[in-house]
C-alpha cells in the first residue's frame, strides 16, 4: 500500500535495485531450471530410447517411459498414461518431462512426440 496515496503500489515501482535484480533473477531460475532425472529420482529405468543426429549440435537421444516403471514395449496406454521423457544431447540431459498422453500411444510413439518437441523430430 502506497503510505502517501493509499493505492495499491504497482509491482516493480518503489522497489530498491536489488529486489528488482533479485525477482529477475528468480523468474531466470524458473524459466532456466535445470531438467529433471526423473529416471534417477523415481528409480525407474528408461522403456524406450529414439536416437537421431542434428545437424547443429550433433547426436540426441530421447529416453521415455510410464510413470509405474513396468511398462510393456508395443503395448498401447490409454490417454492419461504418465510419461517421463529425457532429453539428451551426446551424454548431457537438457531436458526433461512428466506429462500424461492426450491420444493412445505406444513407447515408439511418445518418444517421438518427445523427440518432435525437444529437438523438432519429424519420422
Amino acid at each position: 500500500m502506497c503510505e502517501l496515496c493509499g493505492e495499491a503500489e504497482v509491482p516493480g515501482v518503489g522497489v530498491s535495485e536489488e529486489q528488482d535484480a533479485q525477482a529477475f533473477q528468480d523468474l531466470l531460475n524458473i524459466l532456466f531450471a535445470a531438467p529433471t532425472d526423473y529416471f534417477s529420482e523415481e528409480n525407474i529405468k528408461p522403456e524406450f530410447t529414439l536416437q537421431g543426429e542434428h545437424a547443429e549440435f550433433g547426436p540426441w537421444t530421447v529416453s521415455v517411459a510410464i510413470e509405474s516403471g513396468d511398462g510393456v514395449v508395443g503395448t498401447t496406454y490409454p490417454v492419461g498414461t504418465s510419461w517421463y521423457f529425457q532429453a539428451y544431447e551426446g551424454d548431457e540431459l537438457i531436458g526433461s518431462a512428466h506429462r500424461g498422453n492426450p491420444m493412445p500411444v505406444t513407447h515408439e510413439e511418445a518418444a517421438k512426440v518427445g523427440a518432435a518437441y525437444f529437438f523438432d523430430y519429424q519420422a
